[in-house]
């Protein structure tokens, strides 16, 4: 199959038609989903547009993804397919299909090369949150999600210098923070007064 694309391309094929008897998906999607390494390169190489969407907004890397397609995924990415990109119906990105088919070497690569994490789809739920695999949930958590130790020390930093530069000690009690961290400045505040 792929000599014949190749010789489709070298004779001025569209690498990217796309099809209404379909999605609107076009050559590369294909090679996507069925994990075609060789073709994805073949395509690439003759200009396929890595960023094209089908009628949803699904990408090329978006069917990989779905699909398990870690080689793929890849391949698309550093031809210069965008990781975060958002299909138009629920907004999931690449990583939110690899993690809800819990395909963890894909979720591992993408989140290697750069994937957003943090990310929310259109319903506000990061791909940690719709996660179901214990394996990725852990991964995820330990990748690039700051420890809440590190958290609380910035919220308590910025606290800090706020009342530094106003002077003003009161009125800490009515931030949305939780009772610990409360707890804590009022600590460092009452031993600032005596």
């Amino acid at each position: 199959m792929l000599d014949i694309a190749e010789l489709l391309c070298e004779f001025g094929a569209n690498v990217n038609y796309s099809s209404g008897v379909f999605f609107g998906e076009t050559p590369l999607h294909f090679a996507a989903m069925h994990n075609d390494y060789a073709l994805i390169e073949l395509l690439v190489r003759h200009n396929a547009n890595t960023h094209a969407q089908n009628f949803a907004g699904y990408t090329p890397l978006h069917f990989a993804a779905q699909n398990g397609n870690e080689a793929s995924a890849t391949a698309l990415f550093l031809s210069g397919a965008d990781l975060n990109t958002r299909e138009m119906y629920c907004g999931y990105t690449p990583l939110h299909l690899a993690v809800i088919g819990q395909f963890e070497h894909t979720v591992k690569a993408m989140v290697f090369l750069g994937a957003k994490i943090n990310q929310s789809d259109y319903c506000g739920l990061t791909a940690m949150d719709r996660c179901k695999s214990k394996e990725i949930r852990k991964f995820l958590l330990a990748s690039k999600c700051p420890r809440m130790s590190s958290l609380e020390s910035d919220c308590l930093s910025v606290i800090r210098e706020r009342i530094r530069k106003t002077s003003r000690i009161r009125g800490f009690d009515s931030l949305p923070l939780p009772f610990t961290l409360k707890r804590k400045l009022k600590l460092e505040i009452t031993r600032k007064e005596l």
